[in-house]
């Protein structure tokens, strides 16, 4: 169902992700508020996309390109103008509702508007710049927040679920590693908690883009990461693994565990969702937000987030300032959330 996004994040304002300003944690140069500069970035989209996307604030100009694709959509392109905002996002003209967050030498979010199967959809995406090319940089254990829809979505999230756990990548080579995936539990403490396990390789092809494998499974899914100026990792695991047993269409946003001061936490952020809404929340240094919610952080373990309500648990990543990701199955199967600290 459709949400009022206001209405969403009076319930689960507060879950949080990733240290990737260009400067560590704690704030300063995390988005586009500050200086103009050019960044081209690797993204996934959660309709089950990876593009090249390059934010312009000087010249007030993007563009993309698609180049993995779940809908046969290799090599489209868009371009366009920035309109900057009064709270330093930029809006893009081909979907002038939208906001985008950048940070140099970090990481964007906003959204892009693709057609699929004949209707124009905004779709959520992530962007990471400068992505580890190498199995030592990507090694590591990360919690994730995931979106799957068992079907192609086509921006529309019906057939989908939503999902926390953490992945752990073991460096096999200067451009191979694998992979063990843990639903539901800390992958650190074995895979004994787990609700489900998967297995695969990684296989840099390019461009700090890694071909994720699974085991048992020709389909090709991708994964990229950036290792930050405080060697935090962070990134995205975007499926296209429709087969049996498979990890479906959608994403996963991934972060390196730790456990961030509060001090790295606070701020305001903005927030982009799958149910085709946008809004903005603020967390203060005491763990509460401008909702009137309380943080439960490092719950059930490091990194993880939680907060309580009616109809269901639901949980984010926790990780310092940067990028955050947030399910909740109230606000429905395929509700999934995205945002940026300003």
């Amino acid at each position: 169902m459709k949400i009022i996004v206001s209405a969403v994040l009076a319930l689960i304002a507060g879950l949080l992700l990733t240290s990737c300003g260009g400067g560590g944690g704690g704030g300063g140069g995390n988005s586009s508020n500050g200086a103009q500069f050019s960044q081209t970035y690797v993204a996934s989209a959660t309709a089950g996309e990876v593009l090249s996307y390059t934010f312009d604030s000087v010249n007030s100009t993007y563009s993309y390109t698609i180049t993995k694709s779940a809908y046969g959509l290799e090599g489209a392109t868009s371009s366009g103008t920035l309109t900057r905002n009064s709270d330093g996002s930029y809006s893009p003209s081909e979907s002038p509702s939208s906001k985008i967050y950048a940070a140099q030498n970090g990481l964007l979010i906003g959204r892009i508007r693709m057609l699929l199967n004949g209707t124009y959809r905004d779709v959520p995406i992530l962007g990471v710049s400068n992505p580890s090319v190498s199995g030592a940089d990507m090694a590591g254990t990360y919690n994730y927040i995931s979106l799957n829809c068992a079907a192609k979505n086509y921006g529309v999230y019906s057939g989908c679920t939503t999902n926390y756990g953490t992945v752990q990548v073991v460096s096999t080579g200067a451009s191979t590693a694998t992979y063990t995936t843990c639903t539901t539990a800390n992958i650190s403490n074995g895979t004994g908690s787990c609700a489900a396990t998967t297995t695969g390789a990684l296989t840099h092809i390019g461009g700090g883009i890694w071909e994720m494998v699974r085991s048992g499974s020709a389909n090709k899914s991708h994964m990229a990461a950036l290792k930050s100026s405080n060697n935090q990792r962070v990134g995205f695991l975007d499926f296209n693994d429709g087969g049996a047993g498979g990890y479906g269409y959608g994403l996963a946003v991934a972060s390196e565990q730790i456990s961030p001061a509060i001090s790295d936490v606070a701020g305001e952020y903005i927030a982009h969702t799958t149910a085709g809404t946008s809004g903005a929340f603020t967390i203060y240094s005491d763990s509460t937000t401008s909702h009137g919610l309380t943080i439960t952080r490092d719950s059930p373990w490091t990194g993880i987030a939680r907060t309580s309500s009616v109809g269901g648990q639901g949980y984010g990543i926790l990780a310092g300032t940067g990028v955050y990701a947030y399910r909740n199955p109230q606000n429905g199967s395929g509700y999934f959330e995205i945002g940026m600290r300003k």
